[in-house]
């Protein structure tokens, strides 16, 4: 500290980031897509792989479920996203053990 007397210390320069980029944005252990991406009223959410009792979400970036539907089976499945404001969003399905996140944008 004395041989800090009579200077400022330095300052830190604060970096901005995008944090959209800094996530892992397509995490998936099933295949997965979604369509039309980005999209406004309805997603089609369709896997390679069908899942039993899955659970469903979007979720914001900070992690916040907006929608969820529990108990779905198959591998084809629709959202109505026209409720939602507009931005970034996660779909997840999660079955079991296994977490697929897919990154989708509401216009």
């Amino acid at each position: 500290l004395s041989q800090l007397s009579g200077k400022l210390p330095q300052r830190l320069k604060l970096t901005e980031f995008d944090i959209t980029k800094s996530i892992a944005v397509n995490q998936s252990q099933m295949g997965m897509d979604a369509y039309p991406n980005p999209g406004r009223e309805q997603v089609i959410i369709q896997l390679e792989q069908t899942v039993t009792a899955a659970t469903l979400r979007l979720v914001t970036l900070t992690g916040q479920t907006v929608i969820e539907k529990t108990q779905v089976s198959g591998n084809h499945f629709s959202l109505n996203v026209s409720n939602i404001a507009s931005g970034a969003y996660f779909i997840e399905i999660i079955e079991q053990d296994q977490v697929s996140r897919l990154k989708f944008i509401r216009e």
